[in-house]
C-alpha cells in the first residue's frame, strides 16, 4: 500500500483511498504492479463494515 488517504464523511463513515502495490517474479525478476483502490466503510450496529470497493 502506498499513499493512503482517509476522508471522513461523518463519525460513522469514511472513504479510504490508496495505491495498491503487488509484486511477482517474472523469469526470476521482480515486477511491481500498481492500481488505485477506494473503499468506503460505514459503522453499522456498532461495527465497521466495508460497503463499497472500487479498483481501477
Amino acid at each position: 500500500m502506498a499513499r493512503p488517504h482517509l476522508r471522513w464523511l461523518s463519525d460513522e463513515s469514511v472513504v479510504v483511498s490508496y495505491t495498491r502495490l503487488t509484486q511477482k517474479l517474472v523469469n526470476g525478476d521482480p515486477v511491481t504492479a500498481r492500481c488505485c483502490e477506494t473503499r468506503i466503510w460505514q459503522k453499522l450496529s456498532g461495527n465497521w463494515k466495508q460497503v463499497h470497493m472500487h479498483l481501477s
